[in-house]
Protein backbone atom coordinates (compact mmCIF):
# COMPACT_ATOMS: atom_id res chain seq x y z
CA UNK A 1 0.00 0.00 0.00
CA UNK A 2 2.59 2.32 0.99
CA UNK A 3 4.32 1.31 -2.39
CA UNK A 4 1.42 2.41 -4.61
CA UNK A 5 1.18 6.29 -2.64
CA UNK A 6 4.60 7.00 -2.27
CA UNK A 7 4.94 7.29 0.81
CA UNK A 8 2.46 9.89 0.92
CA UNK A 9 -0.40 10.24 3.54
CA UNK A 10 -3.44 8.80 2.07
CA UNK A 11 -6.93 7.78 3.91
CA UNK A 12 -6.37 4.22 2.37
CA UNK A 13 -2.69 3.33 4.03
CA UNK A 14 -4.23 5.12 7.20
CA UNK A 15 -7.53 2.42 6.67
CA UNK A 16 -5.30 -0.68 6.33
CA UNK A 17 -3.12 0.31 9.59
CA UNK A 18 -6.05 0.47 11.31
CA UNK A 19 -7.26 -3.07 10.24
CA UNK A 20 -4.06 -4.31 11.10
CA UNK A 21 -4.59 -2.96 14.79
CA UNK A 22 -7.76 -4.29 14.71
CA UNK A 23 -6.93 -7.91 13.87
CA UNK A 24 -4.08 -7.50 16.92
CA UNK A 25 -6.53 -6.18 19.00
CA UNK A 26 -8.70 -9.47 18.57
CA UNK A 27 -5.39 -11.70 18.67
CA UNK A 28 -5.29 -9.96 21.76
CA UNK A 29 -1.93 -9.10 20.98
CA UNK A 30 -2.63 -5.86 22.46
CA UNK A 31 0.88 -4.10 21.76
CA UNK A 32 1.14 -4.55 17.99
CA UNK A 33 -2.45 -3.08 17.94
CA UNK A 34 -1.00 -0.36 19.51
CA UNK A 35 1.75 0.51 17.23
CA UNK A 36 -0.47 0.09 14.38
CA UNK A 37 -3.44 2.18 15.62
CA UNK A 38 -0.98 5.04 16.59
CA UNK A 39 0.83 4.89 12.47
CA UNK A 40 -3.02 5.52 11.16
CA UNK A 41 -3.96 7.98 13.54
CA UNK A 42 -0.14 9.61 12.71
CA UNK A 43 -0.97 9.20 8.71
CA UNK A 44 -5.02 10.78 9.49
CA UNK A 45 -3.26 13.44 11.43
CA UNK A 46 -1.00 13.93 8.74
CA UNK A 47 -4.27 14.26 6.11
CA UNK A 48 -6.66 15.98 7.91
CA UNK A 49 -3.94 18.43 9.86
CA UNK A 50 -5.94 20.02 12.35
CA UNK A 51 -9.36 19.10 10.72
CA UNK A 52 -11.82 17.34 13.61
CA UNK A 53 -12.77 14.28 11.43
CA UNK A 54 -14.32 11.08 12.35
CA UNK A 55 -11.29 8.80 11.21
CA UNK A 56 -9.59 10.67 13.68
CA UNK A 57 -11.91 10.21 16.57
CA UNK A 58 -12.51 6.42 15.44
CA UNK A 59 -8.59 6.04 15.61
CA UNK A 60 -8.35 7.70 18.92
CA UNK A 61 -11.25 5.52 20.39
CA UNK A 62 -9.29 2.25 19.25
CA UNK A 63 -6.36 3.11 21.45
CA UNK A 64 -8.47 3.92 24.01
CA UNK A 65 -10.27 0.15 23.94
CA UNK A 66 -7.37 -1.43 23.50
CA UNK A 67 -5.93 0.42 26.62
CA UNK A 68 -8.61 -0.62 28.27
CA UNK A 69 -8.33 -4.53 27.41
CA UNK A 70 -4.76 -4.25 29.00
CA UNK A 71 -5.90 -2.35 32.30
CA UNK A 72 -4.71 0.67 31.98
CA UNK A 73 -7.71 2.67 32.33
CA UNK A 74 -6.03 6.23 32.66
CA UNK A 75 -4.44 6.26 29.24
CA UNK A 76 -7.94 4.81 27.68
CA UNK A 77 -10.22 7.33 29.39
CA UNK A 78 -7.92 10.33 27.33
CA UNK A 79 -7.84 8.83 24.28
CA UNK A 80 -11.50 8.19 24.64
CA UNK A 81 -11.75 11.97 26.27
CA UNK A 82 -9.84 12.88 22.73
CA UNK A 83 -12.02 10.81 20.72
CA UNK A 84 -15.16 12.66 22.35
CA UNK A 85 -14.39 16.02 22.02
CA UNK A 86 -13.33 15.79 17.98
CA UNK A 87 -16.51 13.93 18.27
CA UNK A 88 -18.41 16.57 19.28
CA UNK A 89 -16.60 18.91 16.71
CA UNK A 90 -17.02 16.76 13.69
CA UNK A 91 -21.16 16.61 14.42
CA UNK A 92 -21.25 20.08 15.34
CA UNK A 93 -23.27 18.94 18.83
CA UNK A 94 -25.81 16.70 16.91
CA UNK A 95 -26.89 12.95 17.90
CA UNK A 96 -24.51 10.30 16.57
CA UNK A 97 -23.68 7.02 17.42
CA UNK A 98 -20.44 7.49 17.35
CA UNK A 99 -20.19 10.47 19.97
CA UNK A 100 -22.36 7.68 22.20
CA UNK A 101 -19.98 5.10 21.46
CA UNK A 102 -17.18 7.35 22.75
CA UNK A 103 -19.76 8.72 26.20
CA UNK A 104 -19.91 4.58 26.30
CA UNK A 105 -16.61 3.28 26.22
CA UNK A 106 -15.73 6.31 28.85
CA UNK A 107 -18.56 4.50 31.39
CA UNK A 108 -16.71 1.15 30.81
CA UNK A 109 -13.30 2.88 31.20
CA UNK A 110 -14.50 4.66 34.46
CA UNK A 111 -16.29 1.36 35.87
CA UNK A 112 -13.19 -1.23 35.05
CA UNK A 113 -11.50 1.61 37.54
CA UNK A 114 -14.19 1.23 40.00
CA UNK A 115 -16.05 4.62 39.78
CA UNK A 116 -19.60 3.77 39.72
CA UNK A 117 -20.53 7.04 39.77
CA UNK A 118 -18.80 8.63 36.62
CA UNK A 119 -19.39 5.09 34.85
CA UNK A 120 -23.19 6.05 34.84
CA UNK A 121 -22.70 9.98 34.21
CA UNK A 122 -21.34 8.53 31.09
CA UNK A 123 -23.72 5.69 29.99
CA UNK A 124 -26.52 8.24 30.78
CA UNK A 125 -25.27 10.62 28.20
CA UNK A 126 -24.68 7.23 25.49
CA UNK A 127 -28.59 6.45 26.50
CA UNK A 128 -29.92 9.98 25.88
CA UNK A 129 -27.60 10.20 22.61
CA UNK A 130 -28.83 6.44 21.32
CA UNK A 131 -32.27 7.68 21.72
CA UNK A 132 -32.47 10.39 19.72
CA UNK A 133 -30.06 8.82 17.33
CA UNK A 134 -32.59 5.71 16.78
CA UNK A 135 -35.44 8.21 17.38
CA UNK A 136 -36.91 5.80 19.98
CA UNK A 137 -36.50 2.61 17.96
CA UNK A 138 -34.98 -0.53 18.86
CA UNK A 139 -30.97 -0.63 18.54
CA UNK A 140 -28.43 -2.76 19.61
CA UNK A 141 -26.17 0.32 21.11
CA UNK A 142 -29.38 1.46 23.21
CA UNK A 143 -29.88 -1.99 24.46
CA UNK A 144 -26.27 -2.11 25.43
CA UNK A 145 -26.15 1.89 27.12
CA UNK A 146 -29.22 0.33 29.30
CA UNK A 147 -27.16 -2.99 30.21
CA UNK A 148 -24.53 -1.19 31.18
CA UNK A 149 -26.02 1.22 33.81
CA UNK A 150 -27.20 -1.59 35.17
CA UNK A 151 -24.07 -3.17 35.84
CA UNK A 152 -22.83 -0.01 37.53
CA UNK A 153 -25.61 -0.12 39.57
CA UNK A 154 -25.37 -3.46 40.35
CA UNK A 155 -21.87 -3.24 41.43
CA UNK A 156 -23.17 -0.16 43.69
CA UNK A 157 -25.52 -2.98 45.31
CA UNK A 158 -28.38 -0.62 43.78
CA UNK A 159 -30.51 -4.03 42.83
CA UNK A 160 -33.69 -2.50 42.51
CA UNK A 161 -32.26 0.30 39.90
CA UNK A 162 -29.96 -2.38 38.21
CA UNK A 163 -32.81 -5.19 37.36
CA UNK A 164 -34.71 -2.09 35.87
CA UNK A 165 -32.31 -1.65 33.61
CA UNK A 166 -31.31 -5.06 32.59
CA UNK A 167 -35.21 -5.41 32.45
CA UNK A 168 -35.09 -2.54 29.75
CA UNK A 169 -32.31 -3.93 27.98
CA UNK A 170 -34.00 -7.16 27.86
CA UNK A 171 -37.00 -6.13 26.66
CA UNK A 172 -35.56 -3.95 23.62
CA UNK A 173 -33.12 -7.34 23.08
CA UNK A 174 -36.44 -8.94 21.99
CA UNK A 175 -37.66 -6.20 20.13
CA UNK A 176 -34.65 -6.29 18.20
CA UNK A 177 -33.96 -10.33 18.08
CA UNK A 178 -38.04 -11.27 17.67
CA UNK A 179 -37.68 -13.90 20.12
CA UNK A 180 -34.94 -15.93 18.29
CA UNK A 181 -32.57 -17.23 20.41
CA UNK A 182 -29.67 -15.15 20.81
CA UNK A 183 -26.16 -14.64 23.68
CA UNK A 184 -27.29 -11.24 23.97
CA UNK A 185 -30.74 -12.17 25.49
CA UNK A 186 -29.60 -14.95 26.98
CA UNK A 187 -26.90 -12.17 28.65
CA UNK A 188 -29.27 -10.00 29.64
CA UNK A 189 -31.53 -13.02 31.61
CA UNK A 190 -28.46 -14.11 33.16
CA UNK A 191 -27.52 -10.54 34.60
CA UNK A 192 -31.46 -10.32 36.17
CA UNK A 193 -30.63 -13.73 37.50
CA UNK A 194 -27.32 -12.57 39.30
CA UNK A 195 -29.42 -9.63 40.63
CA UNK A 196 -31.99 -11.29 41.90
CA UNK A 197 -30.07 -13.52 43.80
CA UNK A 198 -27.79 -10.53 45.12
CA UNK A 199 -31.04 -9.41 46.31
CA UNK A 200 -31.90 -12.91 48.39
CA UNK A 201 -34.45 -13.95 46.26
CA UNK A 202 -33.37 -17.15 44.67
CA UNK A 203 -36.82 -18.09 42.99
CA UNK A 204 -36.45 -15.59 40.69
CA UNK A 205 -32.85 -16.09 40.05
CA UNK A 206 -33.69 -19.52 39.28
CA UNK A 207 -35.75 -18.66 36.92
CA UNK A 208 -33.82 -16.33 35.27
CA UNK A 209 -30.97 -18.82 35.08
CA UNK A 210 -32.79 -21.23 34.09
CA UNK A 211 -34.59 -19.33 31.05
CA UNK A 212 -30.91 -18.20 29.95
CA UNK A 213 -29.86 -22.02 30.25
CA UNK A 214 -32.86 -22.68 27.42
CA UNK A 215 -31.70 -20.32 24.85
CA UNK A 216 -28.17 -21.31 25.22
CA UNK A 217 -28.55 -24.80 25.00
CA UNK A 218 -30.54 -23.34 22.09
CA UNK A 219 -27.53 -21.78 20.22
CA UNK A 220 -25.28 -24.10 21.24
CA UNK A 221 -27.21 -27.27 20.82
CA UNK A 222 -25.11 -30.52 22.12
CA UNK A 223 -21.44 -29.00 21.65
CA UNK A 224 -19.81 -27.96 25.46
CA UNK A 225 -19.76 -23.87 25.27
CA UNK A 226 -18.12 -22.04 28.84
CA UNK A 227 -21.46 -20.27 28.79
CA UNK A 228 -23.66 -23.43 29.37
CA UNK A 229 -21.04 -24.22 32.12
CA UNK A 230 -21.60 -20.86 33.61
CA UNK A 231 -25.41 -20.94 33.34
CA UNK A 232 -24.97 -24.55 35.45
CA UNK A 233 -22.99 -23.58 38.16
CA UNK A 234 -25.51 -20.55 38.84
CA UNK A 235 -28.29 -22.69 38.68
CA UNK A 236 -26.58 -25.09 41.23
CA UNK A 237 -25.13 -22.36 43.80
CA UNK A 238 -28.87 -20.97 43.78
CA UNK A 239 -30.21 -24.16 44.52
CA UNK A 240 -27.87 -25.21 47.13
CA UNK A 241 -28.05 -21.78 48.97
CA UNK A 242 -31.97 -22.71 49.38
CA UNK A 243 -31.22 -26.10 50.51
CA UNK A 244 -32.71 -27.36 47.79
CA UNK A 245 -29.50 -30.29 47.17
CA UNK A 246 -30.95 -33.11 44.66
CA UNK A 247 -31.51 -30.56 41.96
CA UNK A 248 -28.31 -28.43 42.89
CA UNK A 249 -26.86 -31.79 42.70
CA UNK A 250 -27.98 -32.50 39.24
CA UNK A 251 -27.08 -29.01 37.47
CA UNK A 252 -23.55 -29.80 39.47
CA UNK A 253 -23.43 -33.13 38.17
CA UNK A 254 -24.27 -31.86 33.88
CA UNK A 255 -21.94 -28.65 33.83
Amino acid sequence: MSFIFKDQPHPDVASSLNNLGTAYHNKEQYDQAIKYYKNSLKVQRLIYKNEPHPDVAASLDNLGTVYSAKGQYDQAIQYHEDSLKIGKLTFKGQPHPDVARSFNNLGIAYHNKGRYDQAIQYHEDSLKIGKLTFKGQPHPDVARSFNNLGIAYHNKGRYDQAIQYYQDSLKMKNLIFKGQPHQDVATSLNNLGIAYRDKGQYGQAIQYFEDSLKIKKLIFKDEPHPDVARSLNNLEAAYHTRGQYDQAIQYFEES
